[in-house]
């Protein structure tokens, strides 16, 4: 099989497993951390992207109606009231008045500059490998 143009063997490839409701719950009651709670509520309750979770700002947020624009794959804004908003605003909001960065971009590394894709990648994997001890793909969450 090809995965982007790459030739892979079939041992390489390792199938996804299905985020299933029991461990949903898990995660939802292991994450204790405002940032990984915050990242697994906008992918699982928004159904948001790496990169659109990557790129998001502060004013994005809309806390009066609840609301998030984004900019979505292939260009345009999006508008989205997500499921769940009361959690997702509630952790932003103590989020905000609690990070240690200041920064346009909501998540952001040391110097002020939106973190990567691939660094948020890896974190939430390691969120998954740490509560579940299997891989579970990010995009089972939308």
């Amino acid at each position: 099989p090809k995965i982007h143009s790459i030739k892979l063997k079939d041992v390489d490839t390792v199938p996804t497993l299905n985020l299933r409701r029991a461990d949903w719950d898990k995660i939802h009651k292991s994450v204790h951390r405002t940032k990984e709670r915050l990242i697994i509520y906008l992918l699982y309750f928004g159904g948001l992207r790496l990169s659109e979770l990557s790129h998001l700002r502060v004013s994005d947020f809309d806390s009066k109606d609840q609301s998030l624009r984004f900019v979505r794959k292939g260009g345009y804004v999006h508008h989205l009231r997500p499921q769940k908003a009361e959690l997702i605003f509630g952790q932003l909001e103590y989020f905000l008045t609690h990070r240690k960065v200041e920064s346009e971009f909501l998540f952001a590394v040391k110097s002020g500059k939106r973190i990567g894709t691939k660094a948020m990648y890896n974190l939430i994997m390691k969120i998954f490998l740490i509560i579940l001890s299997f891989y579970v793909c990010h995009k089972n969450l939308r």
